[in-house]
């Protein structure tokens, strides 16, 4: 009874389909365990096939005097438990299907816990495939986890913003509380049990929601699917080198972009939940997440590229300057050059701005972004690196120069080469 018992609990749905759980309740010797995954046995109905049906008992003596160690000291034991590991394999392949029951209706909440069988499937699977131990500020709260594992085997993922995301740390408070300032910022008093989201306030914190829920989502997919980009093969639903590697990235073109700490907040937020939304839509369309990610990724590179510089910002310039910030960096550039920029900015025939500084535009007719560096004198060739278009930007007439020479060249209003 205690054999039939043990194999109507084998769980085959894990990725071995329950190979080590049954080589690990029959005792199985590690040396032959090594051995097994040495021939390249992946599951349990390798492990089975690797003996016949009437000489798997010599076949057993055979497999475990490839062990050197083992063959000298010829234990019996050893060969009875591996065929006993046999038998219980073809007892778990061959064993009826279970009863159908009445599907388990979805729980209200998204969030709800897990049942604890998929739980520990969830665990076995990670220390299996990645054998990190997480820390409690990267590792993701189970109701994140909850979300996505539901959200991914329905094949209905929603965009998750970064204030809900917490780690284990952070949902430990039993009592979640609020403190909320009155006006003037003299008092303040506290709501309890009404704070569900946590505060995003730097670029810093950013990456660190996007590293706990790169976490977080290959905790819940990780399992394999077929590839979309490569018929024929399979590919880990959300592996976790290519959402960390997203993380990495965001987190890397933020730092390069010359904007305070508030507007490089609201630039990696915004390319962010645009880069994500597009993932989503292939996932949606049978696509793995990981797949996925990296072809939004692609398709948002000129998004998340780092900005180019550009002679001048005028009216039109994309970051706000003061005036007297405009004027002093003007003025200083002049008594560096001897004059030399003030010479060039009066051959430039296009329209002045406040302060008598030449006006540039960012786009060409037709809506087409013009390449700032090449207007610097610092992108060559006749196709632009940024993936922008090599024209004039000065301002004349209302509209840009479009001429094929930079704004430096740009002389007596004309599109002379």
């Amino acid at each position: 009874m205690a054999v039939v018992y043990t194999v109507a609990t084998v769980d085959t749905t894990t990725m071995d389909g329950g190979l080590h759980q049954v080589l690990d309740s029959c005792k199985v010797n590690p040396l032959i365990v090594t051995q097994i995954k040495t021939e390249g046995v992946d599951d349990l109905s390798d492990f089975s096939s690797m003996f016949t049906q009437g000489g798997y008992e010599e076949e057993a003596k055979t497999f475990r005097d490839k062990i050197e160690a083992l063959k000298t000291a010829d234990k019996q034991i050893d060969v009875a438990r591996l065929r006993k590991a046999i038998l219980m394999a073809r007892g778990v392949l061959n064993r009826a299907p279970p009863t159908k029951e009445a599907p388990t209706p979805e729980p209200a909440d998204i969030e709800s816990p897990l049942a604890v069988k998929d739980s520990e499937s969830i665990q076995a699977a990670w220390d299996s495939r990645y054998n990190i131990t997480l820390t409690m500020f990267l590792a993701p709260a189970d109701p994140l986890v909850s979300r996505l594992y539901r959200e991914f085997r329905s094949v209905t993922p929603t965009l998750i913003a970064v204030e809900r995301v917490k780690s284990v740390y952070m949902s430990n408070d039993a009592n979640p509380a609020k403190r909320v300032a009155l006006a003037g910022g003299l008092l303040s008093f506290t709501v309890e049990g009404q704070e569900d989201t946590e505060v995003v306030n730097s670029v810093a914190s950013y990456y660190f929601a996007l590293r706990i829920l790169a976490n977080a989502s290959a905790k819940a997919g990780n399992y394999q699917v077929e590839s979309k980009k490569e018929k024929g093969t399979k590919v880990i639903f959300a592996p976790l080198d290519t959402n960390l590697d997203y993380a990495d990235m965001a987190f890397r073109m933020a730092l390069k972009q010359n904007l305070g700490s508030w507007d490089t907040l609201k630039w990696i937020e915004e390319r962010d939940r645009h880069c994500r939304g597009l993932m989503l839509i292939s996932m949606r369309m049978g696509w793995a997440q990981g797949e996925a990610l990296e072809k939004a990724q692609h398709d948002t590179q000129i998004r998340w590229s780092p900005p180019a510089s550009q002679p001048s910002r005028g009216e039109g310039g994309k970051r706000g300057r003061s005036p007297i910030r405009t004027t002093l960096k003007n003025a200083t550039k002049k008594r560096k050059l001897g004059g030399t920029q003030q010479r060039t900015l009066q051959s430039h025939k296009g329209e002045k701005g406040a302060g008598g500084t030449i006006k540039y535009a960012n786009l060409a007719k037709g809506g087409k972004q013009i390449c700032r560096a090449f207007n610097d004198g610092n992108c060559k060739g006749d196709v632009c690196a940024h993936g922008r278009i090599h024209v004039c930007s000065v301002v004349q007439n209302g509209k840009a120069c479009g001429g094929k020479h930079p704004a430096s060249r740009h002389q007596n209003g004309g599109k002379g080469r």
